[in-house]
């Protein structure tokens, strides 16, 4: 199944500015339905609405030995995780090309085959999305911006919120010059995809 951009509104951090394209609210945890990994050694718990949602808000500190035993077989470690290194080559695996013993970790983790191949095509949509949005504002295509943005749109910036109707003239008069995007990590959570990158200053 390809899933259409059409489908998606999108949240992006950056730094100290967030961009907000959505019509609906993010999710949210706390640290009670998080949980703490004091004295669960080898307890693996079960995600609650949707698995990424939920390991993606976790930081590796936060997960058992046992939840980070299974983790480590799909290859990811603490630097990783913090996104400090590549991620594991699990990552852009199919379901089908996951080893045995991937695939069983995966389980246990709140996986199935539609959840992990969906993800991965979510991935490659948020990502495709950020730049896009990018791009269109370097090139200040104010009306290409418009046609795939919502109008509840909002953003966060040091000097304060602004709406829909302000972000657009900002952007206006943006001077983005030469940037690089990196360390893209996707979401999902309903009809919104969550979108932290990386921008070197």
């Amino acid at each position: 199944m390809r899933i259409t951009t059409s489908k998606f509104s999108f949240f992006m951090y950056l730094s100290t500015t967030i961009l907000l394209v959505t019509g609906v609210l993010l999710f949210g945890c706390t640290t009670s339905s998080l949980g703490s990994n004091q004295g669960n050694a080898s307890k693996i718990r079960q995600p609650e609405g949707g698995s990424e949602a939920f390991w993606d808000a976790l930081e590796w500190t936060m997960l058992t030995p046992a939840e980070q035993t299974l983790w480590k077989k799909l290859g990811w470690n603490e630097a990783s995780w913090q996104g400090k290194t590549e991620e594991p080559v699990s990552e852009s695996k199919t379901w089908g090309e996951l080893t045995n013993e991937e695939r069983i970790a995966a389980k246990q983790l709140g996986y199935d085959e539609q959840s992990w191949n969906t993800l991965l095509q979510v991935s490659e949509i948020g990502e495709q999305l950020v730049r896009r949005l990018w791009s269109d504002m370097k090139k200040e295509s104010i009306g290409l911006i418009k046609g795939y943005t919502s109008s509840g749109f909002q953003s966060v910036h040091e000097n304060g919120a602004k709406n829909y109707g302000e972000e657009l003239e900002l952007i206006k008069g943006l001077d983005l010059g030469e940037y690089t995007l990196n360390d893209f990590k996707v979401t999902q959570d309903g009809p919104v995809l969550i979108v932290p990158i990386g921008l070197p200053l």
